[in-house]
């Protein structure tokens, strides 16, 4: 189902790992970080001690890394330009020489020509190659960068940074396709991933719109399992009207928040018939229970309401005549523990819209008193959000029960009926 399947997990390591400052969260430990000397620990850990200049690095600067490496040399806009030694956690000598926009030129000229600069990423043994067009030790046109833990980008690039169109991979297995902002991805753009191995792999892939590398406006994904969505997204989740076909045939068309149905919607069975039609919540369709006059056994329509408010957390317990049908029915795991309340409980009894059977709202003995004012009354009207969270199947000839758990109560009180109430 969606709910297994709605977060793509891919990790931009390079947008997270390059040496560039965080400002919100860098610490100056003591001295001027912002123009002066000082001494500052940035936001990943890492220890900068030297001059700075509008709050950046320059010129001969120490650095001690989180992982215990370190380097010294010389610094220019906060990045490593000019000669300089880089050590491992371990003591050894990575790189001592010229340093161009925080790399190494290993090949032709990175400086003003076409060559390859390889950069050493922080706190991480990972080291990533660059090549194409340099000027001032940039990319700007068309590029490529490899990495050593298999992520790879070919395209446009900006100042080393992916802008434009072009095609990222992961390591993963996560591959995007299309349009980038500054290493973000944003316009238009193909997004393929995969959740699994052997026989639970899924492979999905999403086409639509992103900003600030999530899914934002019209999109669809489709998965080889067969599911597939088509719709509006928000924040990386589907948010607004949209339709999910699962992986079984079965579908639901409606309003969708945070990646799940929410609002006014409609599921339907693998043969397309209706199994669950009304308001959901939170990917679980809720229910109302309508007004119901107890002394004439009738439904009906409250004409002015008279009652007080009731807010917090039930249980109550969906009693079925019938053998229930279980095809429109979600049961989730960990249901609460069940024991037989009939000694501790008096019961009120009113219909559920959607369910075969009757709803028995449980109320302690302690509450019964309070409840009798309103059972007195011409109607009581009782309205919930709830969901099923378990089944209780009794063998001795108990009728079988749903166990919903009920988020919160919204009305309890008395109603008076008009005289065309039905």
């Amino acid at each position: 189902m969606y709910s297994k399947l709605r977060k793509t997990v891919f990790i931009l390591f390079i947008i997270t790992t390059l040496p560039i400052l965080s400002q919100s969260k860098d610490h100056c430990v003591s001295g001027d970080c912002q123009n002066g000397k000082g001494v500052l620990v940035d936001a990943d850990g890492n220890k900068l001690i030297g001059s700075f200049l509008n709050g950046k690095l320059e010129g001969f600067a120490e650095v001690e890394f989180k992982d215990g490496a370190k380097f010294s040399g010389i610094y220019k806009n906060g990045e490593r330009n000019g000669k300089g030694k880089l050590v491992d956690s371990d003591g050894k000598v990575e790189f001592e020489g010229e340093w161009i926009a925080s790399g190494v030129c290993i090949t032709g000229d990175c400086r003003s020509g076409n060559g390859t600069l390889k950069r050493f990423i922080p706190n991480s043994d990972v080291t990533c190659e660059f090549s194409g067009p340099f000027l001032s030790g940039k990319i700007n046109g068309k590029g490529k960068f490899i990495c050593s833990n298999q992520e790879t980008y070919e395209g446009n690039l900006k100042e080393s940074k992916p802008h434009g169109f072009g095609i990222q991979s992961f390591p993963n297995g996560t591959k995007y396709e299309g349009e980038f902002k500054e290493f973000e991805f944003d316009g238009k753009g193909k997004l393929t991933w995969n959740t699994g191995a052997n026989e639970s792999y899924t492979e999905c892939t999403f086409q639509g719109m992103f900003k600030q590398s999530q899914k934002s406006g019209k999109g669809s994904y489709s998965c080889n399992n067969g599911e597939k969505f088509e719709g509006l997204y928000a924040k990386d989740e589907p948010n607004g009207k949209g339709k999910l076909i699962y992986s079984d045939g079965s579908k639901y068309e409606g309003e969708f928040k945070d990646g799940l149905p929410h609002g006014n919607g409609t599921m339907y069975d693998s043969e397309g018939v209706i199994s669950k039609t009304g308001i959901f919540k939170n990917g679980y369709k809720y229910f109302n229970i309508p007004t119901f006059d107890f002394i004439n056994k009738t439904w009906a329509k409250p004409e002015k309401w008279l009652g007080g408010s009731l807010e917090k957390s039930q249980v109550f317990f969906i009693q079925y005549l019938s053998e229930p049908d279980f095809s429109g029915i979600e049961v989730t795991d960990g249901s609460p523990d069940f024991f037989d309340p009939h000694l501790e409980k008096t019961y009120v009894e009113a219909k559920v819209n959607g369910f075969l059977g009757t709803i028995i709202l449980c109320i302690d003995k302690k509450q019964e008193s309070e409840m009798d004012k309103f059972l007195t009354k011409p109607m009581v009207l009782i309205e919930f959000d709830g969901r099923i969270v378990g089944y209780n199947k009794v063998e001795s000839g108990i009728k079988r029960e749903f166990i919903v758990n009920v988020e919160t109560i919204r009305r309890m009180g008395h109603a008076v009926l008009s005289s065309k109430a039905n």
